[in-house]
């Protein structure tokens, strides 16, 4: 579990990074967002 928890704090904040820039600049992430979903 210990090991996991980084892993998902690393999420948190990617998710956060995205979707901060997918208001910012929605053109841009618009791919990359498609293909990660």
């Amino acid at each position: 579990m210990q090991a996991a928890q980084p892993v998902l704090l690393i999420n948190l904040l990617v998710i956060a990074t995205i979707k901060q820039n997918h208001y910012i600049s929605l053109s841009n992430y618009k791919p990359f967002y498609h293909s990660s979903l």
